[in-house]
C-alpha cells in the first residue's frame, strides 16, 4: 500500500502545480541489458528471457493501472508509453537500423 500512497501524494503536488496530462512509460527489455546478459551464462550473450518476461507481465498491470486511472480520475490523463514493444521491434529488425549482426547492434544499444 505504500506504493499508493506515494502515488497519491506525487499526484495531488502534481495537480495543485497544474499538471493534467500524465506520460507513464513501461519497463524496457530488462533481460537485454548487458549486466543480465552476461548472466545469462547458458546462452551467452543472449538477452535474459527470465527477465523479459517479468518486465512483460509487470507492464501489462502497468497498463491496466493507467485505463483504472483514466477511468477514475476525471480532469486528468494518463497516457501509456511503451518503451518495451519499440526496444523488441529495434531488436528484431535491427536491419532497418543499419546493421546486418543482431549481436553487433545488441551489445551497441542495450
Amino acid at each position: 500500500q505504500i506504493e499508493w500512497i506515494c502515488f497519491w501524494v506525487l499526484y495531488i503536488e502534481a495537480i495543485n502545480d497544474g499538471g493534467r496530462k500524465f506520460l507513464v512509460v513501461n519497463i524496457p527489455l530488462l533481460g537485454c541489458i548487458p549486466y543480465l546478459r552476461s548472466l545469462n551464462l547458458g546462452s551467452k550473450g543472449q538477452c535474459n528471457e527470465r527477465a523479459n518476461r517479468v518486465a512483460s507481465e509487470f507492464n501489462v498491470l502497468l497498463q491496466s493501472l493507467v485505463n483504472e486511472l483514466n477511468t477514475n480520475l476525471p480532469g486528468a490523463t494518463f497516457l501509456y508509453g511503451d518503451g518495451y514493444n519499440v526496444q523488441l521491434h529495434i531488436l528484431n529488425n535491427y536491419q532497418q537500423y543499419g546493421t546486418h549482426l543482431a549481436s553487433s547492434f545488441r551489445s551497441k544499444y542495450t
